[in-house]
């Protein structure tokens, strides 16, 4: 059986699907707004343990700087995890780099020295 052309055209008619949506304009992420930006909303968070020190929160202005210092990322709990006597590297490097830090479980007693 051959469709006539009215055929067609109505059978086509029928099977188009709604033509797409227009995109709509992406939300603003820390990763596009500018370097001044993202460094005002960035907070690291560390907590320094007997023979580690875990940092998390904000660290992609330090992805270069933690390996210099030992750490190590762990891409399952998404943290970094470094030597705890490395730690003062980790402050000298948000210092430099003016990144918030704020230490997780601070009521602990610290290590003399560590610093």
């Amino acid at each position: 059986m051959l469709m006539q052309p009215k055929e067609k055209q109505a059978l086509t008619e029928n099977t188009q699907t709604s033509p797409p949506s227009p995109p709509t304009a992406p939300e603003k992420s820390p990763e596009l707004a500018p370097e001044s930006q993202q460094k005002d909303n960035t907070l690291v968070f560390f907590e320094v343990g007997e023979k580690f020190t875990i940092v998390s929160g904000h660290t992609l202005h330090l992805k270069d700087q933690l390996p210099k210092i030992g750490a190590k990322w762990d891409g399952d709990a998404r943290v970094w995890t470094m030597p705890a006597g490395r730690t003062h590297e980790l402050l000298e490097a948000c210092e430099e780099k003016q990144i918030s830090i704020a230490e997780v479980g601070g009521d602990k007693p610290k290590e003399p020295g560590l610093f």
